[in-house]
């Protein structure tokens, strides 16, 4: 297998092969999970496209939360929009119990107008943890973003039954006169 290879590859000096060793153990998922320590490392690389491809890939290839959720973490407040999105997601499709993904995510949504975070939130709630994501995603409802306000309605509408507390939320949202959402 070339999965060592892949690997050694994280660390090569040219970016253009670490962005390609990325995207190729993305396409080998679960299979790739021991790769997941040196994706981490890489979401710390100067390079932007090299922080873009180690996010992506963490979301396919990490099994959990335990050798990258500090990472991740750190990458919601990447300089770079783009990454912070791409961590963002990788949070929601990984998933897990933590209390300090969900603050992050929760502080990405509101501080850097971040609709993936609002997203990844939206996973966390979908996944039965709907009590402790909800308050986060309706204190969001009146961001001033209205791509974060979108997503957070995506994000409810995902929770299905367990959203039903937000309804008078959405209610008030949409009949409120300065709402753009409403049209």
């Amino acid at each position: 297998t070339a999965l060592p290879e892949l690997v050694m590859a994280l660390s090569d000096p040219n970016p253009q092969v670490q962005i390609g060793a990325a995207t190729a153990l993305k396409s080998m998922k679960r299979d790739a999970a021991m790769a997941v320590p040196a994706l981490t490392v890489a979401l710390g690389h100067k390079n932007r496209t090299v922080r873009e491809a180690a996010a992506d890939a963490l979301a396919w290839t990490a099994p959990d939360l335990k050798q990258c959720e500090q990472g991740l973490i750190k990458a919601l407040g990447d300089p770079a929009k783009s990454v912070r999105g791409l961590a963002a997601i990788a949070l929601g499709r990984i998933g897990g119990k933590s209390e300090g993904v969900l603050n992050a995510l929760s502080r990405s949504m509101r501080n850097q107008g971040n609709p993936q975070a609002a997203w990844a939130v939206g996973a966390f709630g979908a996944r039965g943890q709907a009590a402790e994501v909800l308050p986060m995603l309706i204190s969001v409802l009146s961001h001033n973003q209205e791509t974060v306000q979108i997503a957070a309605i995506r994000a409810l509408r995902s929770m299905k039954s367990g959203a039903k507390p937000a309804v008078s939320y959405l209610q008030n949202l949409l009949s409120s006169p300065s709402s753009e959402l409403a049209e």
